[in-house]
């Protein structure tokens, strides 16, 4: 019993433990993945082979236990001893009620091997990831590191790149990324780089910027309005960009002054970009790092020639290089940029104006910006001005910021709407302003460079590459609470049968002979012995006399209680 007990447990660890190794491990063939479900089947078998055999040693025991503490008819006897080959044998009239406590032993002989059921489907089969690391040279752009065999790579003599104003085209358009290649054509890759890359950063200006951005505003759009402008009529207010001048008109008649008129109007500036005065580095004034903009800011919704009361807003935007810790992946064939850490760094220092055998010029790394900056000002440089008087009304539009996505901006949006005639039309506008998509353009543009190889250098980064495989999931709950069930119903079973042993004196079994032995007794054969017409009725007699197991000087053996006997003991 104890044997059998303890056998159940070693293979219920065993199954676990064979279960656990499995876990997380790859399927592989189809022919491969009956084996764990085979030996899964055999050690839930085994384990309730050895309980069920535990629980009807145990059960046995209380059988001869009970039929020594009274007499019991022989017909519920016989349903006892055979209720472990039988279930039926529960419906034995008496046999519940004269023997409880093996009842409740010999149901849980029964439902022992239920838990088998559950225990095999604790291992199943499901899609993971599975992580490889490969080292591989993947692009990083080389705009601040610049390579004398690719001279003047982005500004040639004849202007910006080709290919740097088509990237910038492509992405002013449609404000995606530029298709990147996976490296070594992997597919589901993700690494992490640290790029060095210009970035603009936006602010609000200064006093000293608001004045010369406002001053040059003005400048700009009465010299866009015509010829007939009296310059010395105009009177600017810098606060929201609005202005009035004096348009003058002449008439003559054979090249003689017939009549002059002089018309006031009134101006307002929606919009401005223009290049600052801010050099990228030392002693290089050609190379501009600033971008100075203004941009009235109406209630949405009101036609700019109404006139209202608003105000303007003038930002500075800087190029900067920048340390630009990029998380890049590729997930079924789907690219994903983010930045987890944006730091600036220093301008390389001017070293040399010539470019020397294999050594880097940061002359020409700033000319690289240059001409990065200069690619994005030209979607923003451009005035927007509107005109009025006396019920005539008239645009100067001159950017083609409304044209690209940073013209869905919630501000330029809202300038749009009361500038332009027409209004927004059909465009989508995010809840972002201007400068906000300004800086998100210069990253999505910095990043776009490491769409061509020509831009970028080969450095070694640790590539993480990431496969969906199918492998064994192990839920070690489930086979806990089925075999942790047997176990305390078996435990149950032998304490039971642990003290009938103690009771008894002696350990039984339901062997023929040892119930032989315990029949020869001479009311008993006088039992089975006795004259009768019909079969029938001797079993009937016999099943309904009462025994009870004794203990003498001859040993253990069965005798009729002759107070409850169900013949005549005289004529027999």
């Amino acid at each position: 019993m104890l044997c059998s007990f303890t056998a159940g447990i070693v293979l219920a660890v065993g199954h676990h433990l064979y279960y656990a190794r499995l876990n997380d491990s790859l399927v592989g063939s189809a022919a491969r993945q009956q084996w764990p479900l085979r030996f899964g089947t055999a050690f839930a078998f085994l384990v309730q082979i050895c309980y069920a055999n535990a629980t009807g040693i145990a059960y046995v025991q209380w059988v001869w236990r009970r039929c020594r503490q009274q007499a019991i008819q022989i017909g519920t006897i016989d349903a006892a001893f055979a209720v472990d080959r039988n279930i039926f044998m529960f419906l034995k009239p008496g046999f519940v009620l004269k023997f409880p406590i093996a009842a409740g032993l010999a149901l849980i002989f029964w439902c022992i091997p239920l838990p088998s059921l559950f225990t095999p489907a604790t291992l199943g089969i499901t899609s993971k990831p599975n992580t490889t690391l490969h080292t591989i040279s993947v692009n990083q752009p080389s705009i601040s590191n610049y390579d004398w065999k690719a001279n003047k790579l982005y500004a040639p003599r004849a202007g910006d790149s080709t290919k740097l104003n088509q990237m910038f085209t492509i992405l002013a358009s449609t404000g995606e990324l530029a298709r990147l290649s996976p490296p070594e054509g992997l597919q589901n890759v993700s690494y992490a780089v640290d790029l060095i890359v210009p970035l603009v950063h936006c602010q609000d200006s200064n006093d000293t910027v608001r004045a010369w951005t406002a001053a040059a505003a003005f400048q700009d759009a009465i010299a866009g309005l015509g010829d007939y402008i009296d310059t010395e009529s105009v009177r600017p207010y810098a606060q929201n960009l609005t202005f009035t001048a004096t348009e003058v008109s002449q008439t003559y008649t054979n090249d003689t002054l017939v009549e002059e008129h002089n018309t006031t109007f009134l101006g307002q500036i929606g919009y401005y970009a223009m290049p600052g005065n801010t050099s990228i580095g030392p002693n290089q004034p050609g190379l501009t790092a600033d971008i100075w903009i203004a941009l009235a800011n109406p209630a949405r919704g009101t036609p700019a020639y109404h006139f209202p009361t608003y105000t303007a807003s003038f930002y500075t935007c800087t190029l900067r290089n920048a340390s630009v810790t990029t998380n890049i992946s590729f997930v079924d064939n789907v690219q994903s940029l983010e930045a987890s850490d944006i730091r600036g760094v220093e301008f390389s220092p001017i070293t040399d104006t010539e470019v020397y055998g294999g050594n880097d010029s940061a002359v020409y790394a700033l000319e690289n910006y240059d001409s990065f900056q200069s690619s994005l000002y030209s979607f923003l440089a451009g005035v927007v001005v509107n005109v009025g008087n006396a019920g005539s009304y008239g645009w100067n539009w001159s950017t083609t910021v409304d044209q690209t996505i940073l013209g869905t901006a919630s501000d330029f949006a809202d300038m749009t709407a009361a500038w332009k005639d027409g209004g927004l039309e059909d465009t989508i506008v995010q809840n972002k302003n201007l400068t906000t998509l300004i800086e998100e353009f210069s990253l999505n543009a910095s990043w776009s460079l490491m769409s061509m190889p020509a831009f970028n250098k080969k450095l070694p980064t640790v590539v993480n590459q990431t496969l969906w495989l199918n492998k064994y999931t192990y839920d070690p709950q489930n086979l806990f609470i089925a075999y942790g069930c047997s176990t305390l119903a078996c435990l149950i079973s032998i304490l039971a049968g642990a003290y009938a042993i103690y009771t008894n004196d002696e350990s039984h079994d339901s062997h023929f002979s040892s119930i032989s032995k315990t029949m020869q007794n001479s009311d008993i054969a006088a039992l089975f012995n006795q004259p009768s017409t019909a079969a029938s009725a001797l079993e009937k007699t016999v099943a309904k006399t009462r025994i009870r197991l004794i203990r003498d000087e001859k040993g253990e053996r069965f005798c009729v209680d002759t107070e409850k006997v169900g013949i005549d003991t005289e004529s027999s």
